[in-house]
């Protein structure tokens, strides 16, 4: 008998997508941390904020990729059966902003020195810009 393969379940396909996003996104946070400082218009540099700054809000911001990579997933996973992987790509993705957007907003105010700390940012971008 040949055995058969069978796809994870949705809920697997959410586990396993917020996982490796939050994954990817911690191991390459440093990188992302210079690429961030690096496109600053004020000039500041990895010596004006220190090296602390390559991992500053790193743990919390990598939270948030586990919810993005969640909602990319799951919404990959609703729309996929009924409109194609193209279509539930593009859903997925924009979904997946939700979480995305306001996750870079607090990191690269944290990687250039704006805020000292995760609290800190969330609170101030939240009364500053809702």
């Amino acid at each position: 008998s040949k055995p058969s393969l069978s796809l994870p379940t949705w809920s697997n396909k959410i586990i396993a997508g917020g996982t490796s996003r939050a994954l990817a996104q911690a191991l390459l946070y440093p990188i992302d941390a210079l690429r961030t400082l690096a496109q600053t218009r004020d000039g500041r540099t990895l010596s004006d904020v220190g090296t602390k700054a390559l991992l500053r809000g790193c743990a919390q911001t990598s939270s948030f990729a586990l919810f993005t990579g969640a909602f990319q997933f799951g919404i990959f996973g609703l729309v996929n059966p009924k409109y194609g992987p193209l279509v539930a790509s593009a859903a997925g993705a924009a979904g997946s902003c939700l979480v995305s957007v306001p996750q870079e907003v607090i990191k690269q105010r944290l990687v250039t020195g704006v805020y000292g700390s995760f609290r800190e940012a969330v609170s101030m971008i939240w009364k500053a810009e809702g």
